[in-house]
């Protein structure tokens, strides 16, 4: 397994049980911890720990909508104009992947300017 890959399946799991039992904010820690020690090139940062939190964020919205008898994604579609429940499932893991690949960028960042740092 890559690196990349290592550290992809290690965020999602990280995120999810994070996320189970923490706030949502936890889950671009999770990111940026990853981001710090496994990932050394920016866009890769991001788009890992995007993907990431996408996958857990949406993931979580669809197993949380499962235990409630009427579809909470369906209500809030009808609140933002009526678009599909689908699409808050969607939009639900855009933010999700955006503070998660945020965070992990930042973590790569932090590192590199602690390098360098280090170095001069």
């Amino acid at each position: 397994m890559s690196k990349n890959n290592m550290a992809l399946v290690l965020t999602i799991l990280l995120g999810w049980l994070a996320l189970i039992f923490l706030p949502w904010w936890v889950g671009a820690l999770a990111t940026f911890i990853i981001g710090y020690f496994l990932i050394n090139e920016l866009v890769r940062s991001f788009v890992i720990g995007f993907i990431a939190l996408f996958t857990v964020w949406t993931m979580m919205a669809l197993w949380q909508n499962l235990g409630t008898h009427v579809s909470v994604s369906d209500s809030i579609g009808l609140v933002f104009g009526g678009i599909p429940g689908s699409l808050v499932y969607i939009l639900t893991g855009l933010i999700g992947g955006i503070t998660g690949g945020l965070g992990s960028l930042t973590g790569t960042l932090l590192r590199k300017t602690a390098i360098k740092k280090q170095v001069s």
